[in-house]
């Protein structure tokens, strides 16, 4: 779709039209955050692929799609952290008001994404598993399907407090003054476990947490830093924790 013609994005974004009209399609498809962020993706690149060409028709579909998407709950709350900044250009809304029909769909999908997004603050506490003072199994070295051996901890988080720099802070409490790196399970990414490294990692951490009710984080410390099995004392909430091998597959 990213590099066809017209009529190929046509056909191909009329299909994932068809499957989000039907309930069952629109419950499959969200289901999960890789279906999700799949079909997300995809229309995501189709609509930049559009640019300045005039494709009314193409458009009028992928903007259907959205707002289909928009009726799941779990989708909605998602759409409101990753919808396309085109939907906020001005030049776009205008242009889209001069068909009532496209408009209306529009206007269904900011209607349920502002009602996502006060759902959100109502909801803003989420759960993340970190995974801690342990390794990566050896024999994954591309850390495919991963298995970390080491302590779990489970943070209950305020997302207002969800930063990178917070989870530096919260890993001090948790008792390691400093990390190696930080690593994230992302089962939409070929490798399932994605470096954390800023702010756009934390954010799809967010995402993932809504789709899928937790995020995991994975902490790898210097070698010259024994393991530490210190308590977390402010800001992360610790419900259990005890050695375990965490397999995802």
């Amino acid at each position: 779709m990213k590099i066809g013609k017209e009529v190929s994005k046509m056909v191909a974004t009329f299909i994932i039209q068809k499957v989000l009209e039907d309930d069952d399609g629109l419950a499959y498809i969200c289901a999960t955050v890789e279906r999700f962020f799949a079909v997300a993706r995809v229309l995501d690149m189709v609509l930049k692929s559009i640019g300045k060409q005039h494709a009314p028709r193409l458009l009028k579909l992928i903007i259907s799609c959205y707002s289909r998407l928009s009726d799941n709950h779990r989708a909605g709350i998602a759409l409101t952290s990753c919808l396309p900044n085109v939907f906020r250009n001005d030049t776009f809304n205008n242009y889209i008001r001069e068909d009532p029909t496209t408009w209306r769909l529009v206007e269904h999908l900011y209607e349920n994404v502002g009602m996502n997004q006060v759902e959100q603050v109502k909801e803003k506490m989420f759960k993340c598993v970190v995974h801690h003072s342990g390794e990566f199994a050896r024999e994954f070295a591309n850390f495919t399907k991963s298995v970390y051996q080491g302590l779990e901890a489970i943070w209950d988080v305020d997302s207002d407090y969800w930063s990178y720099f917070e989870i530096l802070a919260m890993l001090k409490d948790l008792g390691y003054p400093t990390v190696n790196k930080l690593w994230y399970y992302d089962e939409m990414n070929a490798c399932d476990i994605v470096l954390l490294e800023d702010e756009k990692g934390t954010k799809r951490m967010q995402i993932i947490a809504v789709m899928t009710r937790e995020c995991h984080l994975y902490v790898t410390h210097p070698v010259s830093q024994p393991d530490n099995l210190e308590r977390p004392r402010k800001r992360g909430i610790e419900k259990q924790e005890k050695w375990r091998g965490m397999r995802h597959t």
